[in-house]
């Protein structure tokens, strides 16, 4: 709905399409008032833009804490590798010492 005053003529007002709104601004003095619902405004779509970015950051976050899960399961299975191989070291170059691992 659209609504203006203007001296002379009165109050006009606008149910559907606005035609013909040059005809009654005769002098460019005629202010023009438009009512819309709080549904229709622009604003109301930013209300998306929280759920994108807490999307987004979930999902950045979760790649980051399987990489890291990786990471530190390839460094223990490496640390376990280097330990065996100690182990075996030891035990070929004095299996008389060796008393069952290192520890």
């Amino acid at each position: 709905m659209a609504y203006s005053y203007y001296t002379g003529i009165g109050c006009m007002h606008w149910n559907r399409s606005l035609i013909d709104i040059q005809e009654y601004s005769m002098d460019g003095v005629a202010d023009l008032f438009i009512r819309l619902a709080y549904s229709e405004l622009a604003a109301n779509d930013k209300k998306d833009f929280p759920v994108a970015a807490i999307a987004i950051t979930v999902s950045i976050g979760s790649i980051i804490v399987i990489l890291c899960g990786y990471l530190f399961w390839k460094l223990l299975a490496k640390h376990r590798e280097r330990k065996r191989k100690s182990e075996a070291f030891l035990r070929e170059a004095s299996p008389k010492f060796y008393q069952g691992g290192i520890r």
